[in-house]
């Protein structure tokens, strides 16, 4: 088998701040089916319960440089050794993977994954890994291939970027902890500051990104590359779009274990049971006939909590309950708090990220809110489905490659083009008249739950990129 060095900041299950945490622990497992065999890299953050999942030192260890600073780290891996994890309690040992409990991102991150990064390309040059592909991930990662090419190391890099949004700039201080090498590759290239994301489209063998759709829409809208228009454009020849997958083990109604009430594409009356637990977790009337629609994100605008907000007090003219999980910017918090205050039995507001309810949350709800600004791929309108929770979504990037409208006769859910707050409430308002019409009703959740975006597509056409590269 060829060996695969998968780089990312996050690993499901061990770490997760986001969809990018599930790719990493759901891709490389999928690529031995076509040959290749992956070691996932990631730091051990001090949230990672290492006796719960058995983790163990390795006898690998090594010190980088940033500037004239020496960091030592040391290696941790799980028992089929597949996961690999960089130890430094100076950098990772706090409990955050990005941010403090207030949310706020920790002013050393640039530090943080400079470090990582160079803990990678360590390992390679001193070869207690020899890939064929370096797989990086966001801009975390996206330092590797330059790094790589100022110690002659040829391994071929690939970069998939999970969302062009956050790019990771660094200061010119910053810049000065770089080898001398590595600043004269950085020199030519850098046209804004110094922008890791930038580096990473120049000097990686080949870009994705995490749907096909999402990759044309770069392509074409400006403001959607957030500042690297031109430079997508001087790189398209290299650049593509491969549709996630979801792990169907772990998402799945039919075997969660996060879930009370199992059921399947056959028999999908624990849904109604998820539903009743659901209501009471969220202590709200049992009601079986009233809709519940579920919304699982981290709370920044650019997943459509302005438009959410705006029409809320319109929603709640109807038969109709929202929960929301997740954590993010304040003053969205503080909105969903306010409005879960003002209508205790119509909505529910769930600050952080609690697995097991996300799981109860997909298997309960008739219908799952996604009305993202943009959206790379989306993982949970894909989880939605399987769980026959019909989602409510934008039509744009891996939303519109995944989600089909509902005309009446055919589809999975319901979407919406223009991206305004009257286009979402017509879409929720003609969701829930949908889901109150029993026929069309189940049909929809059958539709939706026989669709399959299982990982073994997107491994094939990974399989398929890295065989390109290694040519």
């Amino acid at each position: 088998m060829s060996q695969i060095l998968f780089v990312s900041a996050e690993v499901a299950p061990y770490s997760k701040a986001g969809g990018l945490a599930d790719v990493a622990g759901g891709l490389p497992p999928a690529l031995k089916a076509y040959k290749y065999n992956a070691t996932n890299l990631s730091p051990l953050y001090g949230s990672i319960n290492c006796q719960k999942f058995k983790l163990k030192e390795t006898t690998i260890s090594g010190t980088v440089y940033l500037g004239k600073d020496a960091y030592l780290y040391k290696i941790w891996s799980n028992d089929d050794e597949s996961h690999w994890f960089v130890h430094n309690d100076e950098f990772f040992g706090r409990n955050g993977i990005y941010t403090d409990a207030r949310g706020e991102g920790f002013p050393d991150n640039n530090l943080r994954f400079f470090f990582f990064q160079k803990v990678a390309v360590d390992l390679i040059k001193r070869a207690h890994i020899n890939p064929k592909v370096v797989h990086c991930n966001d801009h975390h990662t996206a330092l590797i291939p330059l790094m790589l090419k100022a110690v002659n190391e040829n391994a071929a890099t690939l970069l998939t970027v999970h969302n062009f949004q956050y790019q990771g700039w660094f200061s010119s201080d910053e810049f000065g902890l770089l080898t001398q090498d590595e600043q004269n590759l950085i020199n030519p290239v850098a046209t804004q500051h110094y922008n890791a994301m930038e580096l990473g489209l120049h000097y990686a063998h080949h870009v994705n990104t995490v749907s096909p759709n999402y990759a044309k829409e770069i392509l074409e809208i400006p403001d959607w590359s957030f500042g690297l228009f031109d430079k997508i454009q001087s790189i398209k020849d290299k650049f593509s779009g491969i549709l996630n997958g979801v792990d169907y083990s772990y998402w799945n109604p039919q075997y969660d274990s996060h879930i009370e009430h199992r059921f399947d594409v056959e028999n999908t009356f624990g849904k109604k049971l998820n539903k009743a637990a659901l209501q009471v977790h969220c202590s709200w009337p049992v009601a079986p006939d009233t809709a519940v629609i579920g919304n699982i994100s981290r709370l920044v605008d650019a997943k459509g909590y302005p438009l959410i907000i705006d029409i809320l007090p319109d929603l709640m003219e109807l038969d109709v309950q929202f929960v929301f999980l997740g954590t993010g910017m304040e003053a969205i918090q503080n909105k969903l708090r306010e409005f879960a205050n003002a209508y205790p039995k119509k909505i529910a507001y769930f600050n952080g990220y609690d697995e097991p309810f996300a799981h109860l949350i997909e298997a309960g709800a008739d219908l799952f809110l996604m009305p993202s600004a943009f959206e790379p791929c989306g993982l949970n309108q894909i989880y939605s489905l399987k769980y026959g929770t019909l989602p409510i979504v934008h039509e744009t990037g891996g939303l519109a490659d995944t989600v089909e409208n509902w005309d009446g006769e055919t589809g999975t859910g319901f979407s919406f083009n223009q991206h305004n707050s009257q286009a979402l409430l017509e879409t929720i308002v003609r969701a829930i008249q949908t889901y109150q019409d029993k026929k069309s009703r189940e049909k929809l959740i059958q539709n939706a739950m026989k669709k399959d975006f299982s990982w073994s597509f997107a491994a094939k056409k990974y399989a398929a990129l890295y065989k390109s590269l290694e040519s």
